[in-house]
């Protein structure tokens, strides 16, 4: 069995039933997106299965999701052998019986690639992710890529620094607006429009609170240097306050979560909140306009879409 080529955007509902639909989520756009398509094609929750990366907090989907577990042996597998053992186990976890299943992912990573190369997998699907969905980036030619050259790809962990995010293959690519993955065609693009539905199911947590600071992505700032961010955004914030939303990259490290507070507590001289693992910015905009600060990022453009404000802060 191969990818079906024959599924395409326009018969995604019909191909997909009694096929299992599973969702890689890495962040909390790809969250939205995937709810959005669970509702827009009324996917059954019996063939629902959502694997959360990077700890993002899934509840949205009122179903339980499988957090890969990373095994020492991890690292040397996926170096040595360009394969995931936690995707595997993750797999063999939501799929038992080895049903046919569609793939949703943000781009082609280790873990969505391992996933579409499945005996089981009939078509795979992108995700809006957020600023590299706006790249000018086409597809490429999968089946003339070499081993090598999927190596090398696989160095350059994140999506913006990287050339080969789409195969051609895709069965669709799936965003909120038309200008959402720019080189590829409009005839493989799905633009979802009912982002309002969920404000029925998302419970805001910032209401009365306007003003909210962002922290820079993992990558970008040395521990060492996290207190001098926490003042510079607190810095950022009127005299009333605000609050702080780390970066979905932070969320799966508990322990830098936990010395985040720590931080927060110490330097905190105005009536500052760090955001819970459950706040959702985006959803957060349907219900209220909030003053976003921070570096460059795509929550600038969501905030444009629905009606917020973004102020940028250099932190790195």
């Amino acid at each position: 069995m191969a990818l079906d080529y024959s599924i395409g955007p326009d018969n995604l509902k019909e191909a997909g039933e009694n096929r299992l639909h599973i969702f890689l989520i890495n962040n909390p756009v790809t969250l939205i997106i995937a709810r959005m398509i669970v509702d827009k094609y009324n996917i059954s929750t019996k063939n629902l299965k959502i694997i959360s990366l990077r700890n993002t907090n899934t509840s949205l989907f009122g179903v339980p999701s499988i957090k890969p577990s990373i095994c020492w042996k991890e690292k040397y597998f996926v170096k040595l052998f360009r394969y995931s053992l936690s995707i595997s186990r993750a797999l063999k976890e939501i799929n038992p019986q080895n049903k046919e299943f569609f793939i949703y992912s943000s781009w082609t990573y280790l873990q969505a690639e391992q996933l579409i190369n499945s005996k089981m997998c009939r078509a795979h699907i992108y995700l809006e992710e957020g600023q590299a969905s706006y790249r000018n980036c086409p597809s490429y030619q999968y089946n003339k890529t070499n081993l090598f050259q999927r190596f090398q790809r696989d160095r350059i962990r994140n999506a913006e620094n990287n050339n080969q995010l789409f195969r051609d293959d895709a069965a669709a690519f799936i965003g909120l607006s038309r200008d959402v993955f720019p080189a590829i065609s409009l005839r493989k693009k799905i633009v979802l429009d009912n982002l309002n539905s969920l404000k029925v199911i998302y419970n805001p947590s910032l209401l009365g609170i306007s003003h909210i600071g962002l922290t820079c992505a993992a990558r970008r700032v040395v521990p060492a240097k996290w207190r001098d961010m926490f003042i510079k955004i607190i810095d950022s914030l009127p005299s009333t306050g605000g609050a702080i939303k780390l970066h979905p990259s932070f969320m799966s490290d508990p322990m830098a979560i936990e010395l985040f507070e720590e931080i927060l507590e110490e330097v905190n001289n105005k009536d500052v909140v760090l955001c819970g693992y459950n706040v959702i910015l985006e959803l957060e905009m349907l219900f209220e306009p909030k003053h976003l600060i921070g570096p460059l990022t795509s929550l600038s453009r969501y905030a444009e879409l629905l009606g917020s404000e973004f102020e940028q802060l250099e932190l790195y």
